[in-house]
C-alpha cells in the first residue's frame, strides 16, 4: 500500500482520517480458498507494507530544549546522534497514535530513530544537517 496522508504538523486528525478512508475503503473479490462470499480487505494477507510520506511529525513542546521553537542548530545537531533520535521518538505522532490504537493496528514499525535523516542533508557535505522548521521524516511502516 502507497499513500500520501495529509501534510503539515497540525494536521494529525486529516492523517488518521486519510488512514481509516484508505482502510475501509479498498475492498477486494472474497480469496479464491474463502468460503465466505464477503469482499476482503488489505489486512487479508500475510504480508502488509504501507508505504508512503505518511507525513507523521514529531510534536516537541515548545519548553523542550530540541523545540524547532527554540535555536534549531540544536535539533539538526541532535538528529546526528542516534540516542537523541530515540529520545525525541516519545514525541513521534504516529508512535504515540499507534500506541493508543488510532492507526496501524496489528502493524509493526522498525526502530526509524536508528536511521538518520536525509532528506535534511547539507548538499556537499557528510552527516551535516540544514536546519528545516520541520520534524524528521523516516522510513515508513
Amino acid at each position: 500500500m502507497c499513500a500520501h496522508l495529509t501534510a503539515h504538523q497540525p494536521k494529525l486528525a486529516n492523517r488518521i482520517a486519510d488512514y481509516n478512508y484508505i482502510i475501509g475503503s479498498l475492498l477486494f473479490p472474497p480469496l479464491p480458498s474463502s468460503e465466505s462470499k464477503l469482499p476482503t480487505t488489505i489486512y487479508s494477507t500475510s504480508h502488509l507494507f504501507f508505504l508512503g510520506d505518511l507525513n507523521f511529525r514529531l510534536a516537541i513542546p515548545n519548553s523542550h530544549p530540541l523545540s524547532p521553537a527554540s535555536e534549531g542548530i540544536e535539533f539538526a545537531e541532535a538528529l546526528v546522534a542516534e540516542s537523541k533520535r530515540e529520545e525525541l521518538k516519545e514525541f513521534d505522532q504516529l508512535l504515540i497514535e499507534k500506541r493508543k490504537g488510532n492507526i496501524f493496528i496489528g502493524l509493526r514499525e522498525g526502530e526509524f530513530w536508528k536511521f538518520k535523516c536525509s532528506f535534511k542533508y547539507e548538499l556537499g557535505e557528510v552527516d551535516k544537517y540544514r536546519y528545516v522548521p520541520s520534524a524528521p521524516p523516516r522510513p515508513s511502516i
